[in-house]
């Protein structure tokens, strides 16, 4: 799904609401294209950050605009390192080719793929495995699967792929709560994009706990539940409604309210309750979803990334894109990557904003050589 303005004409710009989104932004913010590929969609969605390799992942888009990838053909998983794209980001010799590395794809020779890997929509880490949040595509089925990231060559290990005996309709996006637990949405998207059939299933948000075996709908009233994440205390769970947005079906439905949603959880992660509007977005829908070590709120919308307080839901500051964008990661000390289908942008903000601790979960529950 693919964020879009009327503003095309705008320049890319930071914009505070608050004394608190000045001390978020920082004195001097920056930002920067990484890498720019005109005409392919390669960066869609599924970010995660590795701060021992540097390196983040992400996948292009399954099934949209640019994306590549259809009924018939998969959609890619690539990588790009920080310190070696950077540099020449800010040389201006940055190119896809020199810039990217293509990890999955049915479009280079070579490069392995899996039926238990198709149309990936989302990523988080699971101790030291890639944990993928797939689709499906055709006759393929929406899927969690865990990559070994030192030997992307191996079998992926495949956690779930339907539920009670049927197929999920369209998963999205995924995340870990430190106990173990495994939240994911499941949306609608294949369908509509005409990359996947119907199913006799609801579209809803789940928990998974892979040692048990134990998978729980925990919501079905969102109309298309998309982004995910977890506050810093895992107290809170956060999820973005996008029903708003009919890609592939034609006409828009304004309806539904362009919102993201909270819900509270218990220490474990088990018992979820007190469903409530957390904030609406201004332009389009929020899409990918972060927060940082603070609990601050970070999400892509039609009008680039918006960033939101905790408690409050009050908007902090905004970083204007005039493509919008769709999914957020945060990298250490300040800086972030945005993906916005053709572009990836490097922003750098003050250097005590850091990620939310998700690249240590699950901390217990984990699954036995992960």
């Amino acid at each position: 799904m693919t964020n879009s303005t009327s503003s095309m004409d705008a320049e890319p710009q930071f914009q505070t609401y608050s004394s608190g989104g000045d001390k978020l932004l920082g004195r001097d913010p920056e930002a920067l294209i990484l890498v720019h590929r005109p005409g392919y969609a390669f960066a869609h969605e599924a970010p995660v950050w590795f701060a021992d390799t540097q390196d983040v992942w992400f996948a292009s888009n399954a099934g949209g605009k640019n994306g590549k990838s259809n009924l018939t053909t998969n959609n890619a998983i690539f990588r790009i390192n920080l310190p070696h794209a950077l540099p020449l980001a800010k040389n201006g010799t940055a190119t896809f080719e020199n810039s990217v590395e293509t990890i999955y794809s049915p479009l280079v020779e070579g490069k392995a793929q899996f039926e238990d890997i198709q149309m990936t929509n989302g990523a988080t880490s699971y101790g030291d495995a890639v944990l993928l949040c797939n689709t499906g595509r055709d006759d393929l089925p929406g899927s969690l699967v865990l990559v070994n990231r030192s030997d992307i060559g191996q079998k992926p290990k495949v956690l779930l792929n339907n539920a009670y005996g049927r197929d999920f309709v369209s998963p999205n996006d995924v995340v870990v709560h430190p106990k173990g637990a495994i939240f994911f949405t499941d949306a609608d998207y294949g369908v509509l994009q005409n990359f996947k059939p119907p199913v006799a299933q609801a579209k809803a948000t789940w928990r998974f706990v892979p040692t048990t075996g134990e998978l729980r709908m925990i919501d079905a009233t969102i109309t298309t539940p998309n982004g995910i994440a977890l506050s810093p205390d895992a107290r809170t769970l956060y999820v973005t409604e996008t029903g708003l947005a009919r890609s592939g079906a034609g006409t828009d439905d304004y309806s539904i309210p362009a919102v993201i949603y909270a819900f509270d959880l218990d220490t474990t992660g088990s018992i979820v309750s007190n469903k409530r509007t957390f904030t609406n977005v201004p332009t389009g829908i929020a899409d990918g979803i972060k927060t940082d070590s603070k609990g601050n709120v970070y999400t892509c919308t039609g009008g680039g990334l918006e960033v939101y307080a905790p408690r409050t839901g009050q908007p902090l500051y905004r970083f204007f894109l005039p493509t919008g964008c769709t999914q957020v990661v945060m990298v250490q000390d300040g800086r972030l990557l945005l993906l916005a289908e053709e572009t990836i942008w490097y922003l750098r903000v003050a250097s005590h904003v850091q990620p939310a601790p998700i690249a240590s979960y699950p901390r217990s529950g984990r699954l036995q050589g992960y």
